[in-house]
């Protein structure tokens, strides 16, 4: 792109040199001195960012995913019941004689008994896993929204998500400033909390 945009450049301005300059020297010196200024503005300033870094670093992804495995225990509190009675369930269908009416009405309890239990975990599981994603997808929100806002205020002209990009240097990454500026604000947020609490 750089290339071909000095190429054009060139083009563009030989005839204008060529007619003020003397030699060839003098030509060459104005040239680049028309081309420098011509680069400087369409200067182009562009950052890289890796948003599964930022995810993944960020202190209210720890919570949200604390929050989850309570979630996922709480879930079990719900279901141990149910896990226990088919437990008895299955101690009583070994004692039984295999065919009896007795075995019959207790394996017909184990499926109906089965069937609540596999209902009950699919929607305490479908549930947090909704709330778990709810959750993530906000902060995926407020992740894009402070690239934009960062973006903004040094004059970026592009943020490319490094997935997105073959090739970029370290230096052109703003991962740990959206980082560390999240966690701050985040850390800001809970103490403000904290204090309201008391």
């Amino acid at each position: 792109m750089k290339l071909s945009f000095m190429i054009a450049a060139v083009l563009l301005l030989l005839p204008a040199v060529g007619a003020s300059a003397e030699n060839s020297d003098e030509r060459i010196e104005q040239l680049e001195k028309r081309m420098q200024a011509l680069e400087e503005e369409q200067a182009f300033k562009y950052a890289i960012v890796s948003e599964a870094e930022v995810m993944d670093n960020l202190e209210e992804k720890k919570e949200i995913d604390v929050d989850t495995e309570l979630s996922i225990k709480d879930g079990e509190k719900v279901i141990a019941p149910l896990r226990r009675e088919l437990e008895s369930i299955e101690a009583e269908l070994r004692l039984l004689t295999e065919g009896s009416e007795a075995y019959q009405k207790r394996l017909r309890d184990q499926q109906a008994k089965m069937e609540e239990f596999t209902r009950k975990y699919r929607e305490l599981n479908d549930d947090i896993q909704q709330q778990h994603a709810r959750k993530i997808d906000t902060l995926r929100m407020k992740i894009r929204a402070h690239v934009t806002q960062y973006a903004r205020q040094n004059d970026y002209d592009l943020v490319i998500e490094r997935t997105a990009l073959l090739y970029g240097q370290e230096r052109d990454s703003i991962t740990t400033e959206i980082i560390d500026r999240m966690n701050a604000e985040y850390f800001e947020y809970r103490y403000e909390n904290e204090e309201e609490k008391r």
